[in-house]
């Protein structure tokens, strides 16, 4: 006694009127024959089955449109290329040991970030004096970046970054016996 498999229910994207996207390839060339004539109205053909890179006639002609007035309007926009990085790093890797030691500990890090509203990951690798640099891998320093505190404004970040980095550089330029 075989089972018979019940028929799959019909869901409401199985079938439906579609255009080929221009530049996509086909899913075999009766998809392209069958859309066409539904686009011109062939009498006898209601719908095509969606093949990849169909989209509807709708949103390629929308997509055309919002295509157009872009390229219109491409020369007066000042598109900016990208968020802005603000970012220093702080190169700790040659400072006396001490200072070092105390710099790389994530609760001094917490008072400088805190009192300055910015972020420090430690990075890099500590190269002792005399030799040689990998070049894969940066010298051990603080990179230093604006926190939640920082600002909506690119100088308000700015400022708060290069705050951090002058505690950081006066630490550094300390005696080495007592971290401030």
């Amino acid at each position: 006694m075989a089972m018979q498999e019940a028929p799959r229910k019909r869901r409401k994207w199985d079938d439906g009127p579609a255009v080929p996207v221009p530049g996509v390839g086909m899913a075999g060339s009766q998809a392209g024959v069958a859309t066409a004539a539904f686009a011109y109205g062939v009498p006898g053909v209601t719908t095509v089955r969606p093949a990849v890179g169909i989209l509807p006639m709708d949103a390629i002609r929308r997509a055309q449109e919002a295509a157009a007035i872009l390229a219109k309007a491409a020369p007066q926009l000042h598109v900016p290329t990208g968020p802005r990085v603000i970012a220093r790093e702080v190169n700790i890797n040659d400072a006396p040991g001490i200072i070092r030691a105390h710099l790389t500990k994530r609760s001094a890090q917490d008072e400088i970030m805190q009192r300055t509203h910015t972020n420090m990951v430690v990075k890099g690798r500590y190269y002792p004096p005399g030799s040689a640099v990998d070049e894969r891998e940066k010298p051990l320093h603080l990179y230093v970046t604006p926190g939640a505190g920082s600002g909506l404004t690119d100088e308000s970040r700015l400022a708060c970054v290069d705050a951090a980095v002058a505690e950081l550089e006066h630490i550094l330029n300390a005696t080495p016996g007592h971290p401030s």
